[in-house]
């Protein structure tokens, strides 16, 4: 029973470690930045785009950061199962 509040307690750690953890990606000239919470903290658009552009460089750079995000997650998680 006291190994399962360990664990807790280390994934309560992990849980705060993570959300000081940010992944940043650019696509077109878009650029997003993601916490370990996957809140999104920073947008920055391209002038040079037009709408359409700006749409699918945002949701492209949400899926790779969502993506990169989930991968540091995993990682963490493989170190904390070891």
């Amino acid at each position: 029973m006291f190994d399962a509040f360990k664990d807790l307690a280390k994934l309560k750690q992990m849980q705060s470690a993570l959300q000081n953890e940010t992944v940043t990606v650019q696509h077109n000239g878009v650029t997003v930045t993601m916490r370990g919470d996957f809140e999104v903290t920073a947008v920055e658009l391209n002038p040079e785009l037009d709408h359409a552009g700006q749409q699918t460089a945002l949701l492209e750079c949400l899926k790779r950061a969502k993506t990169q995000m989930q991968a540091k997650i995993a990682q963490s998680m493989g170190s904390f199962i070891s």
